[in-house]
């Protein structure tokens, strides 16, 4: 999946959660979305720190839940690495069945790690790995 398909669909999301999520009162005093961004950014650090950061990592917990065809969830963990246009998120589980998925970003493409006891991807993998994209939104799937 390419970063402007990423973009595409988190941008929405994320523009929909700022406004419910900023205060009345923001909104009264006549802010302006780019005013409320803008704010956001600065409150991560300065334009000079945020252009000095090329790597971010994130972490935390992880949940899979079967909701159609059977019952059950396994708790992990999870976590995604950036470095520039680079992108890895992975996420891990106890189980010998599902170990998780690893999305790995290289800058061009994408790949798609095999998850299952029997070395081949989830369905979810495998959706991911037909629907990947280069970074010029051409399907890369084969």
């Amino acid at each position: 999946m390419s970063i402007a398909k990423i973009a595409r669909l988190f941008l929405p999301v994320a523009a929909a959660t700022l406004w419910f999520i900023v205060p009345l009162p923001s909104r009264a005093a006549g802010m302006k979305a780019e005013d409320v961004v803008a704010k956001h950014l600065d409150s991560l650090g300065t334009a000079q720190v945020r252009a000095a950061v090329k790597a971010r990592v994130a972490q935390g917990t992880a949940q899979y839940k079967i909701l159609v065809g059977g019952a059950g969830e396994l708790d992990g963990k999870a976590v995604m690495v950036s470095q520039e246009r680079k992108l890895q998120f992975m996420m891990k589980f106890p189980n010998n069945l599902y170990r998780g998925e690893q999305f790995i970003f290289d800058g061009d493409k994408v790949q798609v790690t095999t998850s299952t006891a029997q070395q081949t991807r989830s369905s979810f993998g495998q959706f991911v790995y037909l629907s990947r994209c280069d970074s010029a939104g051409r399907s890369a799937a084969g």
